[in-house]
């Protein structure tokens, strides 16, 4: 049996971790320090069982995406897409067996406070 081939039509995304951005001896400040960018991305629909789910744990699945598989991403890393000023956090990585070339499932939920990003 063939493996279903996967396309990563719909955009870009950046990748972001949430870290200390200050200067040394300064107060801390959380802020984005990029993973991974310029990554090609499909964007698949959020399913109601997975949205219900989610709300039920006080989330709010915004937005689910299927990228290639990139091990060093986990949850809590900051997505913004393209050009758009909006920041999601990754609430739930799904990593889709038998899938050519290795994917993977971003569950996002929309921020509704956003990190500076310095640009």
């Amino acid at each position: 049996m063939t493996k279903p081939i996967q396309t990563f039509n719909d955009g870009v995304l950046f990748i972001y971790a949430v870290a200390d951005v200050s200067d040394p001896g300064e107060a801390p400040e959380q802020g984005l320090v990029i993973k991974w960018s310029g990554v090609r991305y499909h964007e698949r629909t959020v399913g109601e069982r997975r949205f219900w789910n989610a709300l039920s744990r006080d989330t709010k699945i915004s937005l689910m995406l299927r990228v290639p598989e990139n091990r060093s991403i986990r949850d809590g890393d900051i997505v913004l897409l393209g050009d758009q000023p909006d920041q999601y956090e990754i609430r739930q990585l799904q990593y889709i067996e038998g899938a050519a070339p290795p994917v993977m499932d971003l569950s996002l939920e929309r921020l509704a406070k956003a990190y500076e990003t310095g640009a």
